[in-house]
């Protein structure tokens, strides 16, 4: 389904943004295949970066994230605003928070390790040219690990950048399948993972 609609972002602000959101279901291995080349895409452009975000995250789960050499703590377990933190401390089920994919680390191993077989609903992995995203999603993700009401266009903030794609997992039934949702603003991108490009 293909969405028009007038962007408040400062890169976009006097342009009309095409977004592409489709759910998707996948084997693991074709998962894992996809998702490599948008790694190798996001490798080859300067401009791009990757990241992995958390809501609800097992404790246990973000210290193994911690430890893994591909990714980098862009933000996860702490809030650098009061208003922030005291929205956190009031009903906090697991962590939440940013993790950027290190583009020097191994590809796609990195990726593999980072999932670690394991793909919790509620993980986003998004590939963007915002440089600002880490802050930019902050707010709203801590209102999403809440299950806060969440106003009409909230996800907008994942596509700040001119050039951004997003994957959300969602929980599916079927064993060994993954099941989730794209949302993106560059068609280049979804094609790649699609295997159309």
């Amino acid at each position: 389904m293909w969405i028009i609609h007038s962007s408040d972002s400062p890169i976009d602000k006097d342009k009309l943004t095409l977004l592409f959101e489709e759910d998707f279901e996948e084997p693991i291995d074709v998962f894992y295949h996809c998702w490599s080349k948008l790694a190798d895409h996001m490798l080859a452009d300067p401009d791009l970066n990757m990241y992995l975000c958390i809501r609800n995250y097992p404790f246990v789960e973000t210290a193994r994230l911690r430890d893994i050499s591909g990714l980098i703590p862009r933000w996860c377990g702490y809030f650098p605003t009061e208003k922030q933190e005291l929205f956190m401390r009031a009903a906090r089920r697991g962590d939440i928070g940013v993790f950027m994919f290190d583009k020097t680390a191994r590809y796609p191993n990195a990726l593999y390790q980072a999932m670690g077989g394991k793909i919790w609903v509620g993980d986003s992995i998004v590939v963007t040219n915002d440089q600002d995203f880490p802050t930019n999603v902050m707010d709203t993700m801590i209102h999403m690990s809440q299950h806060s009401p969440v106003e009409p266009g909230v996800e907008q903030q994942f596509m700040l950048g001119s050039k951004s794609f997003k994957l959300s997992f969602e929980h599916s039934d079927l064993p060994e399948m993954v099941h989730g949702h794209i949302l993106a603003n560059n068609e280049i991108m979804r094609n790649i993972f699609h295997g159309m490009e």
